[in-house]
Parts: C-alpha cells; sequence; structure tokens
C-alpha cells in the first residue's frame, strides 16, 4: 500500500493589499534589476493572472509564501487595493508552495508545440 497523506484544502480570500507582507521562506529573495517594474507593466496591461498565496499570521495578517514577484508588482498599483490569495491551510502547506513549482520551473521554448 502506499504512503498517503491527506491533503488539506486551500481557500481563496480577498485580503486587503496593506494586510500583505512578503514571507522569509519566499524563494525569490533576489530579483534582477527591472524585473519587478516590467512585471508591473504586464500585469498593468494584461491584468493579474495568477494570484499570490499566503498564510495568516497570529496578528491576522497575511505573509505571501509563493507570488513575491507579483506581490512587490502590485504594490504601486491603485487597482490592487484587495486581492485574492490563495490561503494555505497551515504552515507544512506553505512550505511546499514556497518551493514545489520553481523547483520544477522549465524554461520558456517559444515555436512548435510538441503534440
Amino acid at each position: 500500500m502506499a504512503n498517503q497523506t491527506i491533503i488539506t484544502a486551500a481557500t481563496d480570500e480577498h485580503i486587503p493589499f496593506a494586510d500583505l507582507y512578503l514571507s522569509d521562506i519566499d524563494p525569490r529573495t533576489i530579483v534582477k534589476d527591472g524585473a519587478i517594474s516590467a512585471l508591473a507593466a504586464n500585469i498593468q496591461e494584461h491584468g493579474l493572472i495568477q494570484n499570490p498565496a499566503g498564510l495568516r499570521d497570529a496578528t491576522g495578517e497575511v505573509a505571501v509564501v509563493a507570488g513575491g514577484r507579483r506581490y512587490r508588482a502590485l504594490a504601486d498599483d491603485p487597482r490592487f487595493q484587495t486581492i485574492t490569495v490563495r490561503m494555505a491551510p497551515n504552515q507544512v502547506t506553505t512550505a511546499f508552495w514556497a518551493t514545489s513549482e520553481n523547483a520544477q520551473r522549465e524554461g520558456l521554448a517559444f515555436g512548435r508545440r510538441n503534440p
């Protein structure tokens, strides 16, 4: 029998931007010069496609654990006074979210698609 883990479902919540902060476990601690302003311009033109993920702390604020670049890009955009955040049910989940997708990330490839 396979070793199984019970997965607790995440929820989406509308959080005031002022109640968000960048978590220490967000893996994107170093960003290239101009990368955040370029992402902010892209979000302004096309909208926010993927919401950040977070965990509510003891004070009621929400630590952004995945989506730190998006969080930084939204900071000066007045349209995002409140944003939807995928809320983790616990700290174990946040640790997984903070690194999982980045560990699997591949470079973009443009051109013909494989069938």
